[in-house]
């Protein structure tokens, strides 16, 4: 069953533009370079239900081999700070 706030999410995620993303991690201390912020943001559309409802550590290892080591570890910072703010 599909419900709302994931319908809300996915409109959103896909919604989002490059620039998008670049603001919002620069307003959270990142700066990404084009390549990172094109993968990040291919991941997120890609596979966002997997991180929002079942396991992400699959997703985050892809994501790792991927962008910057440093860019990694803040993109995880991010993501453990707004999990437990959800719960």
């Amino acid at each position: 069953m599909i419900y709302i706030k994931e319908i809300l999410i996915e409109n959103y995620i896909n919604s989002l533009k490059i620039d998008d993303l670049k603001n919002y991690a620069k307003n959270n201390n990142i700066y990404l370079n084009e390549k990172d912020a094109i993968v990040i943001l291919d991941t997120a559309k890609k596979y966002w239900k997997i991180v929002y409802k079942g396991n992400p550590n699959e997703v985050f290892k892809l994501l790792k081999e991927k962008i910057d080591i440093k860019t990694y570890e803040k993109v995880i910072e991010l993501y453990n700070l707004y999990k437990k703010e959800m719960n």
